[in-house]
């Protein structure tokens, strides 16, 4: 027989009755409370708010409609039964007045004592769950807010909601900016294909990502990254969007000019081209620091809303939830690169050289990210891969492996093949995607720091951020492997070919 998950306090002074009802609510509630009139209950409630309040009538010291009335004033959401010989409409009408919420006449049924405490079980059970969800979905809102700019619109994209970090960013205080259009910060740079495609996106009801250079309203420039969530309501229709946006100003900037230092570089002396290497890793440094606390911090706050959220059925925001998780591991990956290229250049990275199984390694990481290939039809094909081992560190071979794999889904269109085997005393592992590969242009400056494909930040459509490559090519580098770059024949994209001596 399964208790009742409640704490129930009982007021009687009729030791015969008591006894009979102590037994028989010990057998079906967690937790009891017994007392022998109003003042001890009074006390006992006030000490320890239990969920439900049963009580006789006629007490010494306080009567129990007396102390219904005290515990009402004390919380009024608390139900209170009352247990009476009598059955007269005095005594109901007092018991209402009260508050009561049920009246039981003496003797006691305990059908009807079980069925009240099964509803009322029921009742507070689910009133807790849904507190603990409004509680939740707050403290996920005050971590969107205190880290991110949000604006809501309606269907037709008027604003209806805008935080502090919008107002801030913008220069439009919130009265300004509810019941207008995002057009008030349109920058006159920005495309109108721009605006027409991310239409096209949201009211197919997908999601909208992008970086977009908007303009303030004192005339400032800022960039933001940009996500647009339509959400739906159980008809599926579209009842809102939802913007959420990351302040990418300063990168911006920072990347114009270290695009500027770049094309500076190649006509100045070898001494100005160190200095901005220098400041190269002081930025990574200072970039890593900043960003590992808070990463960590959402990262593992959505995933607790992810596994509450995922028990009472609200998929609309466990899909959002789940792309904001991939989405600050993905950050994360990058930190952690960071972390690694400043050891490698400060000779403070260590290897532990052991005997490492490539297929075990290149299995781990498909399994890793199969749910998100699944969920944007990526295929992955590893059937080229064979059983070998080699000596080297276990968690560099995964860095490199895991490197390539994640630049093959933000540059590919959806096909990735992966190859490991060998030949003689020599290895090769080859990662090949379906993108639209690299020219010949960019080969020789893909492993650079800060170097992409895409370098325009406000056309991209990847995720990428120039490190991970940069990271591979110091990594091999260092444990004497080659890494080279060519067109793939079987998928049409860039081929990354990693070699080395078994």
């Amino acid at each position: 027989m399964n208790k009742f998950q409640l704490s129930v306090l009982y007021v009687e002074d009729e030791c015969e009755v008591k006894k009979f009802v102590v037994k028989m609510l010990r057998r079906r509630v967690e937790i009891l409370y017994v007392c022998n009139d109003g003042v001890e209950g009074l006390e006992l409630f006030k000490r320890y708010n239990p969920d439900i309040v049963i009580t006789d009538i006629n007490m010494p010291h306080m009567d129990g409609l007396t102390m219904s009335r005290e515990i009402k004033t004390l919380n009024k959401d608390t139900p209170i039964v009352i247990l009476s010989a009598y059955n007269d409409f005095d005594r109901l009408s007092n018991a209402i007045e009260a508050g009561v919420d049920r009246f039981i006449t003496k003797p006691i049924n305990t059908d009807i004592l079980y069925d009240v405490l099964s509803k009322f079980s029921k009742e507070i059970n689910l009133e807790k769950d849904a507190k603990e969800q409004l509680k939740l979905l707050e403290e996920y809102k005050y971590a969107i807010d205190a880290t991110s700019i949000v604006t809501k619109t309606d269907i037709d994209g008027k604003i209806i909601y805008a935080n502090d970090k919008f107002c801030e960013i913008s220069g439009y205080s919130r009265e300004e900016l509810i019941g207008n259009k995002h057009t008030v910060i349109k920058h006159p740079d920005t495309d109108t294909g721009v605006y027409k495609n991310l239409w096209e996106t949201i009211l197919s009801k997908k999601i909208y990502r992008n970086k977009i250079k908007s303009l303030s309203k004192d005339g400032k420039t800022f960039v933001t990254d940009l996500s647009i969530v339509p959400i739906l309501d159980y008809e599926q229709n579209i009842r809102e969007f939802i913007a959420i946006r990351q302040d990418m100003t300063e990168i911006y900037y920072l990347q114009k000019e270290l695009q500027k230092a770049k094309e500076h570089e190649i006509i100045k002396e070898r001494e100005n081209a160190q200095k901005l290497a220098k400041a190269k890793d002081s930025f990574l440094i200072v970039f890593t620091h900043e960003l590992k606390t808070p990463l960590n911090a959402i990262i593992n706050l959505t995933k607790y809303s992810i596994k509450t959220l995922e028990k009472v059925g609200y998929r609309d925001i466990v899909s959002i939830l789940q792309n904001v998780v991939y989405s600050g591991t993905e950050m994360m990956h990058t930190v952690a690169n960071i972390l690694e290229i400043g050891r490698l250049k400060s000779n403070k990275l260590i290897f532990n050289i052991e005997k490492v199984r490539i297929d075990s390694i290149i299995k781990d990481i498909h399994d890793n990210y199969k749910n998100y290939c699944l969920e944007h039809n990526i295929t992955i094909d590893s059937s080229r891969v064979d059983s070998f081992e080699i000596m080297s560190d276990r968690q560099m071979i995964r860095q490199l492996i895991l490197n390539l794999f994640s630049n093959a889904i933000k540059y590919g269109q959806g096909k990735i093949l992966i190859s490991a085997n060998i030949t003689n005393s020599t290895f090769e592992i080859s990662v090949e995607d379906n993108g639209s590969g690299i020219d010949d242009d960019q080969k020789a400056k893909i492993f650079n720091l800060f170097e992409q494909g895409d370098k325009d930040v406000m056309t991209r459509r990847t995720t990428g951020t120039g490190v991970g490559l940069y990271f591979v090519k110091l990594l091999s580098d260092e444990l004497n492997f080659s890494i080279t770059i060519e067109k793939s024949i079987l998928l049409g994209g860039a081929k990354f070919i990693l070699k080395g001596r078994l």
